[in-house]
């Protein structure tokens, strides 16, 4: 009989222990989970962005691409945060982790990129809304700044010396030409270097210009594009300082611009001459395109080891002349200045 009460009793101890070991159910018998139900970001349309802009106060428009695609155009009031620089840290730029954020990018992948690396550093409101390529709102592009506008940037540079230019017609500085320009602002320009097609651009490809004065301000033009030679005698390259280089080119190997800035940046190198490009845009700066010339078969019109489609202005392609030693005096030969466009990307 005592046998049988101990056999009970230890029973019922078992039983009570596993009781205790069990987790506490809940009324429908299921476990009560004690891991917090996951944060993550909510995908939204863009018509859902835009009634998210006109009805809300608080909130942040993110733009996670580069600032050079941001320069070229994005949402207006939108911030620029590349997603290549979100990490696991807290955005200096979003300090309220609760605020409103919406996302956007190029195409969308970036912009989903960003939202999941931010819900895992805790922001709790964040809704993406794809690409501005789809955007049909309005799109913010600052204006482009030339070089030859930004008169405080280079006028300086000029005081007290010879200034020699090398333009054509399509120097202009709104509805002046940068030689008017410049001569209205007491710069002594003492030579105009004019390319093929010549100075005021009336002259068709591959016919020989003649050096001639100008008659509107009696300045020398030399020709660089005769029977003789494509580049500046030494009587030439001593009537001058400076040489302001102004052109607009279209960033296509075979044009005959940048071969005439070349032989320029070669005898201003030799003569100790300063050079500053009063940089313009590229219309074909968004693409590279075509093989590299092979140096067997420079010529006239092509002359450096570079694509068809080369994507850069005249005033990067200049620093990248003088930086790769592809002028005859070496690297950095060139005493080089430029003065890049304002608010231009290879986007715009």
């Amino acid at each position: 009989m005592k046998k049988i009460k101990i056999v009970v009793l230890l029973l019922l101890l078992v039983c009570m222990a596993s009781a205790c070991s069990n987790p506490e159910q809940k009324p429908n018998g299921g476990s009560e989970s004690t891991t917090e139900e996951k944060n993550t970001y909510e995908q939204i349309s863009q018509e859902e962005a835009k009634k998210l802009m006109a009805e809300e106060l608080d909130y942040i428009i993110l733009d996670v691409r580069t600032q050079e695609e941001y320069d070229s155009g994005h949402i207006p009031g939108a911030i620029c945060v590349p997603n290549e620089s979100i990490t696991t840290e807290p955005l200096a730029e979003l300090t309220d982790k609760n605020q409103l954020i919406l996302v956007y990018c190029r195409s969308g992948n970036r912009s989903k990129q960003a939202s999941e690396k931010m819900v895992k550093m805790g922001y709790t409101n964040i809704k993406e809304f794809g690409g501005i390529n789809t955007w049909d709102g309005e799109i913010e592009v600052p204006e482009v700044v030339n070089g030859d506008e930004q008169l405080d940037a280079y006028l300086s540079l000029l005081e007290g010396k010879k200034v020699a230019l090398f333009s054509n017609q399509t120097g202009m500085v709104d509805d002046q030409h940068v030689l008017d320009v410049l001569i209205g602002q007491n710069v002594d320009v003492t030579a105009i270097f004019c390319p093929e097609h010549g100075f005021r651009g009336t002259a068709d490809a591959g016919e020989v210009i003649y050096n001639s004065i100008d008659e509107a301000t009696g300045v020398p033009i030399i020709s660089l594009h005769n029977y003789n030679t494509h580049s500046p005698k030494a009587e030439d390259m001593n009537r001058f300082d400076v040489l302001v280089v102004d052109i607009q080119d279209v960033g296509l190997r075979y044009y005959t611009y940048y071969i005439t800035m070349l032989y320029l940046m070669d005898a201003c190198a030799e003569y100790g001459k300063e050079v500053i490009i009063l940089d313009r845009p590229n219309p074909n700066g968004f693409y590279v395109d075509g093989p590299i010339l092979q140096d067997k078969f420079k010529s006239g019109v092509g002359a450096l080891p570079i694509p068809v489609v080369h994507g850069m202005t005249l005033g990067e392609l200049a620093q990248m002349i003088n930086g790769e030693g592809w002028l005859d005096a070496g690297v950095n030969a060139c005493d080089l200045t430029v003065i890049p466009c304002k608010n231009y990307t290879h986007q715009t």
